[in-house]
C-alpha cells in the first residue's frame, strides 16, 4: 500500500487553529513541514500499523489505519510553517513504513519522519519521466536574491538551502518562462506556475490519455445524494476534489453510468459500470498484453494496509476488481516488488524491481 501526502504544517500555537490545507506547489517543499495523510496527493509510503500518536497535552492514542491518523491530525494538530516547535516525539518511535517498492524503513525520530515526508512530497521528483526541465533555470528567493542552477541536483539544493536557513514561511520560485522537454523530444515553453502544474498533471494522466478519453458531459453522484454535471476533465477532477476538501475521504463520489469513452483509434465504447471502467483502465495499463506473463505467486498491497497473495492472472484481476468494487477508485492497489515475468518469445525470466521497470516491460510489448 502507498500512502498519499499533501502539504500540512503543524503549529506550536494550539489556541489559534487553522484547518486550511495548502495545495501542492510546483517547487520543492520545505524540509520543515509535516505532512497530513490525504487521498489526492503523492503516493509514497505506508505506515505499518498499529502506531501510537503522542497527542499534545493529552494521552497517547494507538491508531490502526490512515483514516484514524487523519482524524487525529485534524483534531489535535494546528497549521504553521515550522516543526522546530516539536521538542517531543510526534509518534511513539521507532515505527516502520513500507515504501512503494515494497522495502521497509525504520523511523527513529521526528527528523526521520520529516525527511521521509519531504523525500516523497516533492510534487515532481526524479522519478517523473514525462518531461525534463531544460537548464539553466533561475531561482528567485523571497529576499530578492536569485540563483542560476544547471541541473536537478542544483535546483533541489537551492530550495533546500533556503528552507534550512530561513524556514518555510516564504518559498523560492522559478523565474518564468522556462522550457521543458517532453519524452518525444518536443520542447515547450512554460510561462507560469499554472502551466507547469498542468504539464505535471499531463504526466500523471498520460497512461490513460494515451488509451482513451472520456466523452462529456459526465454526471457525478455525491455521497450526500446530489449530482454534479461536469463538462470537461477539469470539472470532473474539481467535483471529486471539492468533495474531499469539504467532507474528507470516508465516502467517495461516483460516476453516473453509463458513460462513453473514445479509444485512441477513434472507437467509441459505452461503459456501463465500475467493473467495465476498471477493465478498460487495466487494458490501458497492459494487463492483457501477450508479450510476457507474470510468474506467480504475487502479493497485492491494498491501500488499507492489507495484502493478498494471488496465484494466477484471474486471481490478480479479481484482487483489483474486489478493491474497486468495495472501496471505489480514489486509491489503487499495487504490486509488491520485486516480481518476475516470463517473456513469451524465448521463455526467459526477468526480475522487475519497481513500477518503472514494469512500465518499461509493457513498452517493449508495444
Amino acid at each position: 500500500m502507498a500512502v498519499a501526502f499533501s502539504l500540512f504544517v503543524v503549529s506550536c500555537n494550539k489556541d489559534n487553529k487553522d484547518t486550511s490545507l495548502q495545495q501542492p506547489q510546483t517547487t520543492t517543499s520545505p524540509s520543515t513541514n509535516l505532512a497530513k495523510v490525504t487521498t489526492d496527493s503523492i503516493d509514497c509510503f505506508a505506515f505499518n500499523y498499529p502506531i501510537t500518536v503522542n497527542i499534545p497535552d493529552s494521552t497517547p492514542v494507538v491508531v490502526n489505519s490512515d483514516s484514524a491518523l487523519i482524524d487525529l491530525f485534524e483534531e489535535h494538530f494546528d497549521i504553521d510553517e515550522d516543526f522546530d516547535c516539536y521538542d517531543d516525539d510526534i509518534l511513539n518511535y521507532p515505527v516502520t513504513a513500507t515504501l512503494e517498492d515494497g522495502s521497509t524503513v525504520t523511523i527513529e525520530d521526528n527528523h526521520d519522519l520529516f525527511d521521509l515526508i519531504e523525500s516523497c512530497y516533492c510534487p515532481h521528483d526524479d522519478d517523473e519521466e514525462c518531461f525534463e526541465l531544460v537548464f539553466p533555470i533561475t531561482v528567485l528567493n523571497p529576499d530578492g536574491t536569485s540563483l542560476v542552477v544547471n541541473d536537478d541536483d542544483e535546483l533541489d539544493e537551492a530550495f533546500d538551502d533556503w528552507y534550512d536557513n530561513h524556514g518555510g514561511s516564504q518559498e523560492p520560485t522559478l523565474q518564468f518562462p522556462i522550457s521543458i522537454e517532453w519524452e518525444d523530444g518536443t520542447i515547450e515553453t512554460i510561462n507560469d506556475e499554472d502551466e507547469l502544474e498542468e504539464a505535471y498533471d499531463d504526466c500523471d494522466d498520460h497512461d490513460y490519455e494515451d488509451c482513451f478519453e472520456y466523452n462529456y458531459p459526465i454526471s457525478v453522484l455525491l455521497p450526500n445524494g446530489t449530482t454534479v454535471v461536469t463538462n470537461d476533465e477539469d470539472e470532473l477532477e474539481e467535483a471529486f476534489e471539492d468533495w474531499y476538501d469539504n467532507h474528507g475521504d470516508s465516502l467517495d463520489p461516483l460516476l453516473v453510468f453509463p458513460i462513453s469513452v473514445t479509444m485512441d483509434d477513434g472507437t467509441v465504447v459505452t461503459v456501463n459500470d465500475d467493473d467495465e471502467l476498471v477493465e478498460l483502465e487495466e487494458d490501458c495499463e497492459g494487463f492483457d498484453e501477450d508479450c510476457f506473463d507474470f510468474v506467480y505467486p504475487i502479493t497485492v498491497l491494498n491501500p488499507d494496509g492489507t495484502s493478498i497473495v494471488v496465484n494466477d492472472e484471474e486471481a490478480l484481476e479479481q484482487a483489483f476488481d474486489d478493491w474497486f468494487d468495495n472501496n471505489g477508485g480514489s486509491q489503487e492497489p499495487s504490486l509488491q516488488f520485486p516480481v518476475s515475468i516470463a517473456w513469451d518469445d524465448d521463455g526467459s525470466t526477468e526480475v522487475i524491481n519497481d513500477e518503472d521497470e514494469l512500465d518499461e516491460a509493457y513498452d517493449e510489448c508495444d
